[in-house]
């Protein structure tokens, strides 16, 4: 009596359907890492804010028009440095 041993795994094919696969199974892809939101918001807080006090941008106002957004959404955004 002999024994033979292979590599096997299995792949889902779609449609709840399983697959059985010849050799190891492939890795992982890498984890990316992505900064959470509330991050990307206080940087551009910080970044609205250093343009306003270079006097690049007149004020808060203007940063809402040139964005498309509201003054009330540039002051919660700005609000996130105190």
């Amino acid at each position: 009596m002999s024994t033979t041993t292979f590599k096997v795994h299995l792949v889902r094919c779609g449609h709840g359907r399983m697959e059985l696969r010849d050799g190891a199974p492939p890795l992982p892809p890498p984890v990316i890492s992505i900064p959470a939101r509330v991050a990307r918001l206080v940087a551009l807080a910080h970044h609205i804010e250093n343009l306003v006090r270079a006097g690049k941008v007149r004020d808060y106002a203007a940063i809402a028009m040139l964005g498309g957004i509201t003054r009330a959404r540039v002051s919660q955004i700005t609000n996130l440095l105190l």
